[in-house]
């Protein structure tokens, strides 16, 4: 009996590390003219494996400019309505080697729309 219970709680506890190892925190700055802006919503939406069009986070922004979220794969799609509404789901995308949190920079107001022929 000790043995089974040994051997499920070593399976949940590396189970446990490898989702862990798979997400990393996603610290956006929002930037609006190069200045840190706080209080705005980001949309972030990312593939989770299950739904088509994936899930979709509301974030705010602290007072640094910071909206923070955790990332379970590698790539995700961001909006900042308030800034630039003409820009639906921005693509970033992080390389499958990168460990520890991802900090990015970003300036929506600057964003083009892409024209898809």
């Amino acid at each position: 009996m000790r043995r089974i219970v040994l051997l499920l709680l070593v399976t949940f506890l590396a189970t446990s590390a490898l989702i862990a190892a798979e997400a990393r925190l996603v610290k956006l700055r929002v930037l609006d003219r190069g200045k840190p802006q706080a209080g705005i919503k980001v949309l972030v939406n990312y593939p989770d494996g299950v739904r088509s069009c994936g899930t979709t986070v509301t974030v705010s922004s602290d007072s640094e400019g910071i909206a923070a979220f955790m990332l379970p794969g590698n790539v995700f799609w961001v909006t900042v309505p308030s800034l630039n509404a003409k820009v639906i789901g921005k693509q970033f995308d992080v390389p499958e080697e990168t460990r520890g949190e991802v900090r990015l920079n970003i300036q929506p107001r600057e964003w083009r729309q892409e024209v898809k022929q």
